[in-house]
């Protein structure tokens, strides 16, 4: 058994190294080293289940086969003599097959073990390093108010928020050291420029260098991009984004930021996905189908067959298949809970992978041109044509300030 459970460790973490390399070249070396360590760890937690499973395992496996036996004999026949033999060939059967239950069921204990480590893995780390949004709000003096009722949504939604509300008294180096402050520790930066240059500029130009995932939501009739604005970012429409009380926009940032809130999200909606549910009614029909099936071709078997048994000693040939049946009805409930494990851990690190390319999508961090609203379609979720998210991005990137003012001097001209 322990010789099993070292090739089965051994094949498992060659299948993960082959995945490593894969995420290596596609991720970045640093979430290949920020893998590898996770699966370390997952390694070792799981070889200290195998080790206590292989000590543990034996009294629950022998209960549930014993249910089995009682199911069999009592479906088969009130004949003595039937369910003796039909117990002599079970015992025989289950000690044969006995390394193959142990091995379902090691499979079964670590299909429940894995995704809820991890889980507990993404939270912790989340919990840690990001446990809420922060968002920093830069702003026009001439979007104050539009500000102010930006933050108190994302208040609402359970972001903290660093705004620099606009004061006459402040000195200049104030505000320079409370904007320095507030984006190094920010998350994400939400900019709202108005039509013309201002301090907003250098706030934006400090937020790029910071690697920081910026969103611009700028009006359709009187507003422009910051001069220093890359146009490969996220754009919102003012307006829109007004009539909806910034929904759409907290929505994206609230997945792009990647806190402890949308990753516990995440986990939800894996478990929710039309994959799960197909799975786990996939396998409630199979463990019933089996067990249905079993007592069906007992019952067949007792009317229809009993007679065979008084000619010499037929007991254990004629009862040799409703055994094999019992012992694959019991294969086939543990492998479907163990593919529902499975599936889960599959579906949760896809989702955590699409919101780690959309986060650094948002970040620059990806070849991209300048800014498309369909070249987001299936990277934020929610985000189609129809939706309110789609309606409330702009189709491209709007104009910056020194574009607009060369248009309107041509036009002047």
């Amino acid at each position: 058994m322990n010789k099993f459970a070292a090739e089965f460790l051994e094949a498992l973490a060659e299948k993960l190294a082959t995945k490593l390399a894969v995420l290596a070249e596609t991720l970045g070396p640093k979430l290949a080293v920020l893998a590898a360590k996770l699966t370390a760890l997952v390694l070792l937690v799981i070889s200290l289940l195998s080790e206590m499973a292989s000590h543990t395992l034996d009294l629950p496996l022998n209960k549930v086969l014993g249910i089995a036996e009682r199911l069999l004999l009592e479906s088969l026949s009130n004949n003595p003599k039937i369910q003796a033999a039909a117990h002599e060939t079970y015992v025989a059967l289950r000690e044969t097959l006995h390394t193959d239950y142990l091995v379902a069921w090691r499979v079964l204990l670590l299909s429940v073990a894995l995704p809820v480590l991890f889980v507990l893995i993404a939270l912790t780390y989340k919990a840690l390093s990001r446990p809420k949004l922060d968002v920093f709000i830069s702003f026009n003096r001439t979007r104050e108010d539009i500000s102010e009722n930006l933050q108190k949504n994302f208040e609402i939604a359970g972001a903290a928020v660093s705004r620099i509300p606009f004061q006459e008294n402040v000195t200049h180096q104030d505000v320079v050291m409370q904007a320095t402050k507030g984006i190094k520790r920010c998350d994400s930066f939400v900019c709202l420029p108005g039509h013309t240059q201002s301090y907003v500029e250098h706030e934006v130009l400090a937020a790029t260098t910071s690697d920081k995932p910026i969103v611009f939501v700028v009006s359709e009739t009187s507003g422009t991009l910051p001069n220093t604005a890359d146009k490969r970012y996220p754009v919102f429409r003012l307006e829109a984004a007004v009539s909806e009380q910034f929904k759409s926009l907290i929505e994206f940032l609230d997945y792009v930021g990647a806190d402890l809130k949308s990753t516990w999200k995440l986990c939800r909606q894996a478990f929710r996905h039309p994959y799960m549910l197909v799975a786990k009614d996939m396998a409630l029909f199979l463990g019933a189908l089996c067990l249905l099936s079993l007592w069906a071709y007992c019952y067949y078997l007792t009317h229809v067959d009993v007679p065979n048994l008084t000619k010499g000693v037929p007991e254990l040939a004629t009862v040799e298949r409703p055994v094999r049946l019992a012992h694959f009805a019991v294969l086939v409930v543990l492998a479907s809970a163990a593919c529902i494990g499975f599936l889960y851990c599959s579906l949760f690190c896809s989702t955590l992978v699409r919101q780690f390319q959309a986060r650094n999508k948002v970040r620059l961090r990806t070849i991209a041109a300048q800014f498309s609203r369909d070249d987001w379609i299936g990277v934020v979720p929610g985000l189609s044509p129809g939706t309110s998210m789609y309606e409330c991005l702009f189709a491209a990137a709007p104009l910056a300030h020194h574009e607009n003012e060369r248009k309107l001097d041509i036009v002047g001209a």
